[in-house]
């Protein structure tokens, strides 16, 4: 039995799919907001019906460390990611972090330190990895079908402007860079090239859209990896734009890959392939075992902490440890620098080599 713990009640909702599952027990949650108790206790009785029921909250981190876990899941606002993530580590914790995993390169340096210090695991929770057309794309890599990929983009779009203010205050949405928020673009491309980023040039948009927040309403990056493709990412967090959309394309020597942007469809150009010309299918839910596309994010949510878990309970590595999650999350800290030295080209370090 894994006993698990919960710092943030939000995003941290989603650990709520391993209801049922004999292997978790939900131990114990923290958030700050529990200094109002009725916050609490509403945030106590959404996650019960969910079927996370915790048997203790705290409101104060270094107490919630104390209690006795195997696991902790953290889901706070990126700026504590770091932090919280090397005390639990230095507490004796695995740990599942949500994205973006650092916020400076500093911070990169000293969790890979309290990872090796502590021999603990630490699970990057990247959750775009976990669809169906990215493992079906990687695939088509892996089996030679499309060639040498040489030029890939990204793009995440949501309109977020509801997140930016809460009870009259602005939150810390209102000021973060959207190029600091790009694993889910960096994460699933070099995911599907097996590479990593090693130089990135940057530019930010003004904040036009609502000029009350100050963060840029967009950012772009042009990434060069290791093996020599270019990888562009776009992350929007203030538009007219309803809901959301994620898109994804890969050009390789053999083929193109591209994906629409409302729903998991593949238009595939692969001449050596005589049926995948035009627009083809890829499910988006999880092409792991055990996953449902009923899941969040299209079943991808419950994929990875499921192969989380699985990696515990079997001690194994975890699937994507602090080096990956650091090759995903370093570009996009590498990204703001460069944007804030008017797209001056900054090199990503190799988290390996700190």
């Amino acid at each position: 039995m894994v006993r698990v713990g919960l710092v943030g009640v939000g995003r941290g909702g989603m650990i709520a799919q391993w209801a049922g599952n004999r292997n978790v027990s939900f131990a114990a949650v923290c958030d700050t907001a529990f200094a109002d108790a009725d916050v609490e206790k509403a945030a106590l009785e959404r996650l019960a019906k969910g079927g996370a029921p915790f048997a203790v909250a705290y409101r104060d981190f270094s107490r919630f460390l104390e209690h006795d876990l195997d696991l902790v899941l953290i889901a706070s606002p990126p700026p504590c990611h770091a932090a919280q993530s090397i005390a639990a580590l230095h507490a004796g914790k695995d740990v599942i972090c949500e994205v973006p995993s650092v916020m400076s390169i500093a911070e990169g340096r000293e969790l890979v330190a309290a990872v090796r210090a502590s021999g603990r695991r630490y699970f990057f929770a990247e959750n775009c990895c976990y669809w169906g057309f990215v493992r079906a794309w990687r695939q088509m890599i892996l089996a030679g079908d499309v060639g040498t990929p040489y030029y890939l983009e990204g793009e995440y779009v949501h309109d977020i402007r509801y997140l930016m203010r809460h009870n009259g205050e602005a939150t810390w949405r209102a000021s973060f860079n959207p190029l600091r928020y790009c694993t889910h673009e960096t994460g699933p491309l070099f995911d599907l090239l097996d590479d990593r980023g090693v130089r990135v040039v940057a530019v930010n948009t003004p904040s036009l859209v609502s000029p009350e927040f100050p963060a840029p309403d967009a950012g772009t990056a042009l990434i060069t990896t290791s093996k020599g493709a270019v990888v562009k990412t776009l992350a929007c967090f203030k538009n007219a734009l309803h809901g959301s959309y994620h898109r994804y394309l890969l050009f390789a020597t053999n083929g193109t890959l591209e994906t629409k942007t409302t729903e998991a469809v593949t238009h595939a150009s692969l001449p050596r392939i005589p049926h995948l010309q035009g627009e083809v299918k890829l499910p988006l839910g999880t092409a792991l075992a055990g996953g449902h596309a009923g899941g969040g994010h299209g079943g991808a949510d419950l994929a990875m902490l499921n192969d989380f878990l699985d990696a515990i309970l079997h001690d194994r590595p975890s699937p994507i440890d602090v080096y990956r999650g650091l090759d995903y999350s370093l570009p996009g800290v590498c990204a703001t620098l460069s944007a804030e030295q008017g797209g001056m080209p900054v090199d990503i370090p190799d988290p390996r080599l700190f």
